[in-house]
């Protein structure tokens, strides 16, 4: 089980070309966790190393909205994926 803890840093993904998402760095395209949460590690990759894509429930990012049970890709730092 792999989880990110409240208040990490996270952008939100886009589509770029081919369909495929990737982190959306402009300004006012990143967010935080808002709780503790599970997450799952996807294995893509993006221009940034440090980053990591991770599935988690939309309601889990500040300003997402959704229904409980919906999942989105946001991005954060491997570092701050913890590991149990």
């Amino acid at each position: 089980m792999n989880y990110v803890k409240e208040g990490t840093k996270c952008y939100l993904s886009q589509k770029g070309r081919d369909d495929l998402l990737f982190p959306n760095m402009d300004e006012g395209y990143s967010s935080i966790f808002l709780d503790d949460a599970n997450v799952r590690i996807k294995k893509w990759f993006c221009d940034d190393e440090e980053l990591s894509a991770v599935l988690v429930e939309a309601t889990n990012i500040e300003n997402l909205v959704a229904a409980h049970g919906i999942e989105t890709v946001v991005w954060v730092n491997k570092n701050e994926i913890i590991k149990v």
